[in-house]
């Protein structure tokens, strides 16, 4: 959830309560004094080397295609051929082109 944005701290499930606890006391709604409040509960988060998040500039490089074919053609080529563990995403990319292949034509 952190590597994509979509949390800015994370804390382990079993303190919840007493982040909660903690956040609930606070008189105020100053994203700063929240932001220190959180962080007292914050744990370290390890990236791991599977996540997709390692491979964001492939990613994002492949995405900024302009149609679905080059997307598709892009994470085909750029995917099996540098990485190994993501062969998978081969079968994945080419099951669309297989099951509707005028939906990728220009």
């Amino acid at each position: 959830m952190m590597s994509c944005g979509l949390a800015t701290h994370y804390s382990l499930s079993e303190r919840l309560p007493l982040v909660e606890e903690q956040l609930g006391k606070l008189m105020t709604d100053d994203p700063s004094v929240i932001g220190n409040c959180l962080a007292k509960f914050e744990d370290v988060v390890h990236l791991d080397q599977m996540s997709v998040f390692q491979r964001i500039e492939i990613l994002n490089k492949c995405f900024s295609n302009e149609t679905m074919e080059e997307i598709i053609d892009s994470l085909d080529e750029n995917l099996t051929s540098r990485d190994p563990e993501t062969e998978f995403l081969s079968v994945k990319v080419k099951q669309p082109k297989q099951q509707m292949p005028g939906a990728f034509q220009h």
